[in-house]
């Protein structure tokens, strides 16, 4: 990516630091896209529960993983800057049937009431159409 933006600026090789600024680590792509992993779904939650931050199960819930793995692993220090660049994605948690199931089972295990009564209507079993006025 900086390589493209020195040369348009004419800029030397390097000037803008891409070698000290970006790292690709495809490490954490598991079976493929589309195939969440462990570590996905756990940063899915994580980032769900204590940031209200959700994402797709195919590409930022893992990308998202490698900054979980990254942090635990002691990578990054006291005073650095550290950027999660998050596109998007929300749309593709209902994209198919399988995502819709995943992301009502994230609702139901991570952000739903603990208990049963504190919303009827979701925990109670689905409601017709008719009975809700």
């Amino acid at each position: 990516m900086c390589g493209g933006i020195e040369e348009l600026l004419a800029l030397p090789g390097g000037a803008l630091g891409a070698a000290s600024r970006f790292e690709a680590d495809a490490s954490f792509v598991g079976d493929g896209y589309g195939i969440p992993t462990a570590a996905s779904r756990e940063a899915q939650g994580l980032a769900a529960r204590h940031e209200a931050l959700f994402t797709d199960h195919w590409y930022t819930a893992k990308a998202l993983s490698g900054l979980v793995a990254y942090g635990r692993a002691g990578r990054f220090f006291d005073g650095e800057t550290i950027m999660f660049w998050h596109t998007g994605g929300q749309p593709a948690l209902f994209a198919s049937h399988s995502a819709a199931a995943g992301a009502s089972a994230l609702v139901d295990t991570i952000i739903a009431p603990k208990s049963p009564s504190a919303c009827p209507s979701r925990r109670g079993g689905a409601r017709s159409a008719a009975s809700v006025e």
